[in-house]
């Protein structure tokens, strides 16, 4: 979903199929919600679950 250029990363999106008129809102939403998070090079992935603001756990 993306590359790594000069030492930073550019999300780079392929999708397999056309997106749906109904699909591209949600598809900004991602875009915007992550445009802001960079990958960081040569390091170990973590796992992370935050609590919602109710303090709960949620899938969502």
């Amino acid at each position: 979903m993306g590359n790594w250029m000069e030492g930073c990363w550019n999300w780079k999106f392929q999708w397999r199929r056309p997106l749906r008129a109904w699909e591209e809102d949600s598809t900004q939403q991602l875009i915007e919600a992550i445009n802001h998070r960079h990958p960081v090079q040569d390091a170990e992935d973590t796992w992370s679950w935050s609590l919602d603001v109710k303090g709960k756990y949620t899938t969502r």
